[in-house]
């Protein structure tokens, strides 16, 4: 372990919480849905608890850090509406919380056992082993840190609490004035003579920004395009996603693997793949316009339309149609860029775990 591991007296009050937590077995009458806010009385930081299991899926709590945390369990629930696995793939890996889970004993680590064992605790079943992780988006998930480790613990304790006044009161998550409309239930801890008290108040969420900042447009390679090549009638589709095999990290070691992104684009009428890549799932947005371009290129003709179905890519692509002459547009779905990912998906599911 490194030294941001937690303590064994800090895996003793996690493990501990964690128990109380499934005994009381909140998913009984909490649904995911129900989310409410735990404080950390450590950074201030707001996580937003979602509790899963009411549905016969895993059992666990997810206590989703901050504003993006909130913004991508938002997109979870999106993901889980659509019959699209790969868009709810997407959804899956770009979570931020930490998650504490009860899994099957062969879902754990070699790491996870040996805590088990220093504690002293015995598990038996299906379901039944703790499980604690971070999820951060684009990354595999890992193992969890110290702070983490108490602030999970606090989580676990306020869950309990609130899920059983929600059981007595059915409305508790619903603001009784309506000038607290939009507003989420938040516990947040106060001091107090024999500790920490906690109070509830209705805060405004605050969800992140997820707008990408436009790079300027590679000019030269534009006027190259426009002056070489004859203007056609054909359509272009483009779309990036998490490639669902993770890669290491080369620049950071000690950081999990990472999903990288991926750059699609292909022509409509044959279903040709014009362009693949994969890069870097924090900064693509250079790399997706010179994508397109080189598409562009690969096809021969100018496209008449490039077709996108995700308002960043309608961003990101704005001043090269513009430029180009070329009807950018956005629709609900790209029928054939989407065959070929599924096909992308098929095969990365066929390559062996490494």
């Amino acid at each position: 372990m490194n030294d941001t591991s937690p303590s064994i007296e800090e895996w003793k009050g996690l493990f501990d919480s964690a128990i109380a937590f499934k005994k009381a077995a909140c998913w009984d009458w909490m649904l995911d849905s129900d989310i409410f806010g735990v404080q950390d009385p450590e950074s201030g930081e707001i996580g937003y608890c979602s509790i899963m299991g009411n549905l016969g899926e895993r059992l666990a709590l997810g206590v989703y850090l901050g504003p993006r945390g909130l913004t991508s369990l938002e997109r979870l629930f999106d993901g889980a509406l659509s019959d699209n696995l790969e868009e709810a793939f997407d959804a899956f890996v770009q979570q931020e919380c930490l998650l504490a889970s009860f899994e099957d004993r062969t879902e754990l680590t070699k790491s996870d056992i040996a805590i088990i064992r220093r504690l002293g605790l015995k598990f038996r079943g299906r379901a039944a082993w703790p499980m604690f992780r971070k999820l951060e988006r684009a990354r595999f998930p890992r193992p969890i840190t110290t702070q983490e480790a108490r602030f999970l613990k606090i989580a676990l304790q306020q869950v309990i609490r609130i899920s059983e006044r929600k059981r007595d009161d059915e409305d508790l998550l619903i603001p009784k004035d309506k000038g607290l409309a939009g507003r989420l239930l938040v516990t947040v801890p106060r001091n107090a003579n024999e500790g920490i008290a906690w109070e509830d108040q209705w805060l405004i969420p605050e969800r992140s920004d997820e707008t990408l900042a436009v790079p300027p447009p590679d000019e030269l390679k534009l006027e190259r395009l426009k002056r070489g090549m004859f203007p056609g009638n054909g359509t272009i589709e483009a779309h990036f996603f998490h490639s669902p095999m993770a890669v290491e990290d080369e620049e950071d070691e000690a950081a999990s693997p990472y999903y990288p992104m991926a750059l699609m684009f292909v022509d409509q009428r044959s279903g040709m793949i014009l362009g693949m890549d994969l890069t870097s799932p924090w900064d693509f947005s250079s790399a997706f316009q010179a994508g397109l371009l080189q598409a562009v290129e690969r096809s021969g003709l100018l496209p008449a339309s490039v077709l996108v179905k995700d308002e960043r890519a309608l961003d990101l692509l704005q001043p090269l149609s513009k430029s180009l002459g070329v009807e950018l547009r956005s629709v609900t779905r790209l029928k054939m860029l989407e065959q070929a990912r599924r096909a992308l998906f098929r095969e990365f599911s066929q390559v062996p775990p490494r």
